[in-house]
């Protein structure tokens, strides 16, 4: 008999040796969360499912069933009476699983991102992941009211086309070997690379055929984001 998405936290957390309040700690939720969720009275949502399989190790067997009953429970009532012995293989193939290394974006800093320090997080995903493409996790208040600390922004790698297509957009690049996140904005015509902290930080102006910048790709995706820390006044 399968399991629900509860019995297979609840298989997890026990096989990690971990008390309800320990998982709790881990994930930022409270213990009764935890509870709710084992037993199947909350559903798992989505930013702690990935926090689940990245903490906990689960198997590609859990991530397997997880995935189905995510599905199954999101499919139509209708659906799911008429089809009582339907198969998810299809549906659950679009849902790709990816171990991805996550790097800091300081925003109070020139952009630059520290290609030595990173972590290996989890994503569940629709599509596939470009090779060369960027993971960051926002560190301070650079970049409010758009995104917050702690989101992770995903910038797809791709080639580039022409800069004036991506005019006040935030970009990855290369510069000098440094790996950088900035924003561009065209001044007086001329595309200019603007420092999250634009106070302390000179503009990098791009020249015409520059060969110290090399583009890696714009923001394409807000991949998580903790809700549980937004207060409002």
């Amino acid at each position: 008999m399968a399991r629900t998405n509860g019995e297979i936290l609840r298989d997890l957390r026990k096989k990690n040796d971990l008390t309800m309040k320990e998982l709790g700690d881990r994930l930022k939720v409270g213990v009764s969360f935890i509870n709710d969720m084992e037993k199947g009275r909350k559903k798992i949502p989505e930013y702690i499912l990935e926090r689940i399989i990245s903490i906990l190790g689960a198997t590609t067997k859990d991530i397997q069933e997880l995935k189905n009953n995510i599905i199954e429970e999101d499919l139509p009532e209708v659906l799911k009476k008429e089809n009582k012995n339907i198969s998810f293989i299809d549906i659950t193939d679009k849902i790709k699983v990816y171990k991805h290394k996550v790097y800091t974006l300081d925003t109070n800093s020139d952009g630059r991102i520290d290609m030595s320090k990173y972590q290996e997080e989890v994503f569940m995903l629709e599509a596939d992941v470009k090779k060369g493409s960027l993971i960051v996790k926002i560190v301070g208040k650079g970049l409010e009211p758009y995104f917050l600390e702690g989101d992770k922004l995903l910038f797809e790698a791709e080639e580039l086309v022409d800069w004036r297509l991506l005019n006040k957009r935030l970009v990855a690049f290369r510069y000098k070997g440094n790996y950088m996140v900035r924003k561009l904005k065209f001044i007086n015509k001329i595309p200019h690379l603007i420092a999250l902290d634009s106070e302390v930080y000179d503009d990098i102006v791009i020249e015409e055929n520059d060969k110290n910048i090399h583009y890696i790709g714009e923001l394409t995706s807000q991949l998580e984001r903790n809700l549980k820390d937004i207060i409002f006044e």
